[in-house]
């Protein structure tokens, strides 16, 4: 196994134990709601599991543009609304007994958005754009008309409307992103030697 493939191996292993911990993040949520709803709520254990599929595939060399698109544009978005949930309602994620968990969150979920950015830069044609805002546009409706937002949420509804705002904000952001970084074949980690060699693995 060469240095590209225990890179890979670690990147799936990492992303599975993140959902692994996602699930049993929004367990009691699970269990309250219609398990039809189910993955409206797992937003990042979802995009993590993606992820790993991602970089599963990419061990046998197999690209999948849809995939890579949503997957990188959902950590994107994903990882960006975790941080700004935990820095808008820092009276409950920052208070004195949950800052030091949520402190750890926030960090992992910024190694989420770098996850995202390292996708970005591949093929991707309309259909491909189009289908992940219709899915992005969907699950926020799920979230905020239906109500399957994360439960840990503190209950304010000023809040939570600016919540529902800049979440369909990061939609419109992350596919901006990804659809802009697709025309000029961005690639942000081409200042390492090691890290171009595994996302040409990744990306097409």
């Amino acid at each position: 196994m060469n240095s590209i493939q225990k890179m890979l191996v670690a990147l799936v292993l990492v992303n599975l134990a993140g959902f692994a911990y996602g699930i049993f993040f929004y367990w009691q949520q699970l269990n309250e709601i219609n398990p039809l709803l189910w993955i409206f709520v797992i937003d990042s254990p979802l995009y993590v599991f993606l992820i790993a599929i991602v970089f599963s595939l990419a061990l046998f060399r197999i690209k999948n543009d849809l995939l890579n698109f949503v997957a990188g544009a959902g950590a994107l978005k994903i990882g960006l609304w975790s941080m700004f949930a935990i820095l808008f309602y820092n009276e409950f994620f920052l208070a004195p007994q949950n800052v030091a968990w949520y402190s750890v969150l926030f960090a992992l979920h910024a190694g989420m958005v770098l996850e995202g950015l390292f996708l970005a830069g591949g093929r991707a044609s309309k259909k491909i754009v189009f289908s992940a805002l219709a899915w992005f546009l969907a699950s926020d409706f799920f979230d905020y008309v239906i109500g399957t937002y994360p439960s840990a949420l503190p209950q304010n509804a000023g809040k939570l409307l600016i919540t529902s705002i800049f979440t369909l904000a990061l939609s419109l952001f992350s596919i901006a992103v990804f659809y802009y970084a697709s025309k000029k074949k961005t690639n942000l980690f081409a200042w390492s030697r090691e890290l171009g060699e595994l996302r040409k693995q990744v990306v097409s």
